[in-house]
């Protein structure tokens, strides 16, 4: 399983002897050798007492690699990864041949990079590239149904989503997932492009297509997002630009920073860029918000750029207006923007909007 240092980690074990409970547990902790005392009394993170499920959290403190040694020889494995934060970049599409993974709706198929990607700070050989839009360095999973990030649900554990949603390459054709390494040592790049992989409710057109690319890198933990073209056109127009997608990244079931989710700011040309942030355990301050510009837009008007002003604002802050996060550039400690689409402020009759900041966990609110 993978977390994030500061992040709290829950261990449970079911111990019952004829339905009875056994007793405590301890876990050790390697590197470092810790040890965890597991109980079943109802405080912190257990949830009733006597109901034979031992508990403890575990907070680790930084990024690596570390084992949980369980009573009755069960390990587990554990990567710590920092999380990414996500900005616009300049635009500069690597342009491959590569090899097709010749993909079917709904597949999944698992590469070997020749370096080890830092994902997070961590190290992964090994990428399970989907149809969907999504790559996972844990599991052999690509959703077609897309969601928030972090997930509601328990896999993939790691993803990395440059435009997830139900798309439908063609097996035994161009138009499917396409994977090349380019570059010399020690500054190689590993691509994966979804070249003019259709949309899953447009499937029969085959001009009605997106292509984008992820990028990671051998000298750095940073991940770039490329975006030739995100129009689908033709009878999918109304997905055009990520209307449909979920764009971020997740390092463990419970962090991860999302863009964008079912909001048209994906445009065609554009590139963005994934850094870690600072890993620091220190728990996020809550966010206040003094003052946003413009405080209005006038109905069916075009897109703008929303400038929030306040204080305890992180680089993994999100902006959310009318109910819905928007792709959010920190700024300062003070300032963040947001692209608010046309979409958002299309509606009959003149109304008030929302707008709040989230900051996540460790701390934050």
């Amino acid at each position: 399983i993978t977390g994030t240092p500061g992040v709290p980690l829950t261990l449970e074990v079911l111990n019952v002897d004829c339905s009875q409970p056994a007793g405590n547990l301890q876990v050790t902790v390697s590197p470092g050798g810790q040890t965890l005392t597991l109980v079943d009394d109802g405080t912190v993170a257990d949830q009733a007492t006597g109901d034979g499920i031992y508990t403890a959290q575990w907070t680790p403190s930084a990024v690596g690699s570390y084992t949980l040694a369980f009573p009755g020889g069960d390990i587990l494995q554990v990567e710590v990864l920092n999380n990414y934060i996500g900005a616009p970049t300049p635009y500069n599409y690597v342009t491959i041949t590569g090899t097709n993974l010749n993909l079917g709706d709904d597949g999944i198929a698992p590469i070997t990079s020749p370096f080890s990607i830092a994902f997070g700070g961590g190290g992964f050989t090994t990428l399970q590239v989907g149809s969907n839009g999504t790559i996972s360095f844990t599991d052999a999973v690509s959703p077609f149904s897309n969601s928030v990030i972090p997930g509601q649900t328990p896999v993939p554990v790691t993803l990395v989503a440059p435009f997830w949603q139900d798309l439908y390459p063609v097996a035994g054709t161009a138009q499917n997932v396409f994977w090349d390494v380019v570059g010399t040592v020690p500054n190689r790049q590993l691509v994966v492009e979804w070249r003019d992989v259709r949309s899953f409710l447009c499937h029969s057109d085959s001009a009605a297509a997106v292509t984008f690319e992820v990028v990671f890198s051998e000298s750095s933990s940073n991940i770039l997002f490329e975006y030739a073209n995100t129009d689908f056109g033709d009878y999918c127009y109304f997905q055009d630009a990520g209307y449909y997608a979920t764009v971020g990244l997740q390092v463990s079931p419970t962090v991860g920073t999302m863009w964008s989710v079912n909001d048209p700011v994906i445009e065609n040309g554009t590139a963005l860029l994934w850094t870690i942030g600072s890993g620091s355990s220190t728990n996020n301050p809550i966010p206040t918000i003094t003052s946003v510009s413009p405080p209005s837009a006038p109905i069916n008007g075009p897109a703008f750029t929303l400038t929030v002003a306040g204080t305890g604002f992180v680089p993994t802050s999100a902006v959310n207006f009318n109910l819905y996060e928007r792709p959010t550039t920190y700024v300062s400690s003070t300032q963040l923007t947001a692209e608010i689409p046309a979409e958002a402020i299309a509606q009959n009759g003149s109304f008030s909007v929302p707008v709040w900041v989230q900051n996540p966990a460790p701390g934050g609110g």
